[in-house]
């Protein structure tokens, strides 16, 4: 009753300063100037790779090579990504048009997001670093031109930060104070694209203490929500505070709200996405309905020497299996990740992050990653893997949760050779070299026999369904 009562106050709160007769969108102030109040209409040529299909293709596959996904997103089939070099920590936006040419948008060390509009017109993206730079620029995809938005009239030392649509022609925006140690104060902006009222409008602004401190907005289902923090009188801790806007209010919202401190940790919320269960996740009657194994001539199979074994049987199986161990990194890589919102144990919004996996990686859909497991896998070991849920589909898109582990510190090398074998099974051994632990930091040139230590186990090939498959398996390192 309590949360209830807490939202239905805020909407009564922000929908009764709307209905004050005036219209939605309101003429400039006195105290601002008409240069404050019309944006900049100086275009700035974005700095585009104008090239063939031919030299597209080269410059991407160039770019891959010392380039990592760090965004991405999708918009009436054009690709948008943000790639960030590998040594010198430069980020580059970029877009793929759905007939396959590539341009880049705009390099630099701070670009933070990048966001297409409803109908897939525009692009905002945001270029941001603490007391360095602070600007939003829009991106015609038609056009393909770019031009940074002259947002005046913010606060002294406060620049733009996050941003976010409201519709195809406006946007909304926090502020972020951008000197000293702490970032205070936060408002919610609204900025209307090509109007004579091209100029920020404050919506929600906070208390003059500056301890509350709106951080972001985010367009969650049919609802807008303003994270904040809420610190304490020594700015030295604070806590997440969230007010979930419905779009109907906020888009009729007038200007200068003033947010409640108290929030709503809870509530009536749309959660934009939940993270499927793990029922869902894991999927195992479609993991065990694919077709799985290699047909392989026994005879040929037993007859292998370690070196045919170890490059012909188990690296290929070693490929897959790694990314389940959380080693990764061989089949699929992430280039963005997806925000699961939903309520913690004490019912507070929180989100959680899943990655997404890059079309770059050698397997880039679900389908494909089930059916090269089932490829090396039984049906029992590979309900096995996939039981935690870390690999699974969400309305298209290929998910994972990134764990990662390292390598066996003791581990130098290993070798397998065949233990037993039948008709149906052949079962490997797998002779590890270790190092003692006492032994870890020297160098391999200085490591002798007596240094190290050897460890065996096993791994099962059957047969089922006519072709061969591991039933139980490990990596050596």
């Amino acid at each position: 009753m309590k949360r209830l009562t807490a939202l239905l106050l805020v909407i009564i709160f922000v929908t009764s300063l709307t209905a004050c007769g005036e219209a939605v969108v309101n003429e400039p102030s006195r105290d601002e100037s008409v240069e404050n109040s019309v944006a900049s209409d100086t275009s700035v040529e974005a700095s585009v790779n104008e090239s063939t299909d031919e030299s597209v293709d080269e410059s991407v596959d160039e770019a891959d090579k010392d380039e990592s996904f760090t965004f991405s997103t999708v918009s009436n089939g054009n690709l948008i990504y943000i790639t960030e070099d590998s040594n010198t920590f430069s980020r580059q936006l970029w877009i793929r048009y759905s007939s396959g040419e590539s341009i880049k948008l705009f390099e630099s060390d701070y670009i933070v997001s990048a966001e297409p509009s409803p109908n897939g017109k525009y692009i905002l993206f945001t270029e941001y670093e603490w007391e360095v730079v602070g600007k939003v620029y829009l991106f015609d995809v038609e056009l393909k031109e770019s031009r940074e938005l002259e947002l005046e009239g913010l606060r002294k030392d406060h620049l733009p930060y996050n941003v976010e649509w409201l519709d195809d022609e406006s946007f909304l925006f926090t502020d972020i104070f951008s000197q000293g140690t702490i970032a205070t104060g936060g408002y919610v902006y609204k900025y209307k694209l090509d109007s004579i009222y091209a100029y920020p409008k404050k919506l929600f602004i906070t208390p003059p203490d500056g301890r509350l401190r709106i951080a972001d907005v985010k367009k969650i289902g049919d609802d807008f929500v303003l994270e904040a923090y809420y610190f304490d009188e020594g700015f030295a801790e604070h806590e997440a505070l969230y007010y979930v806007i419905p779009e109907t209010v906020m888009k009729n919202a007038h200007s200068d709200l003033l947010l409640p401190q108290d929030g709503i940790t809870d509530g009536d919320y749309r959660h934009y996405a939940e993270v499927p269960s793990l029922e869902e996740r894991a999927n195992l009657d479609y993991v065990a309905s694919v077709e799985g194994g290699r047909e392989l001539d026994y005879e040929a199979l037993i007859k292998m020497t370690p070196d045919e074994i170890e490059s012909e049987i188990f690296e290929p199986a070693n490929r897959i299996y790694r990314e389940f161990s959380g080693l990764g990194g061989f089949v699929i890589y992430s280039y963005g990740s997806l925000d699961f919102y939903r309520y913690d144990k004490n019912n507070k919004l929180v989100s959680t992050y899943v990655d997404v996996v890059s079309p770059d990686s050698e397997i880039p859909s679900y389908e494909g990653f089930v059916a090269e497991t089932r490829k090396y896998f039984s049906v029992d070991m590979s309900k096995e893997l996939f039981a935690d849920g870390h690999f699974f589909e969400y309305e298209g898109i290929f998910l994972f949760y990134d764990g990662a582990r390292g390598g066996h510190i003791n581990y130098r090398s290993h070798e397998y050779s065949i233990e037993s074998h039948s008709k149906n099974e052949i079962v490997y051994k797998c002779t590890v070299k270790l190092v003692k632990d006492e032994f870890i930091d020297l160098k391999d040139e200085d490591i002798k026999e007596e240094h190290c230590f050897y460890e065996d186990f096993t791994c099962a090939l059957i047969l089922e369904d006519g072709k061969w498959v591991f039933d139980s398996f490990k990596l050596p390192y």
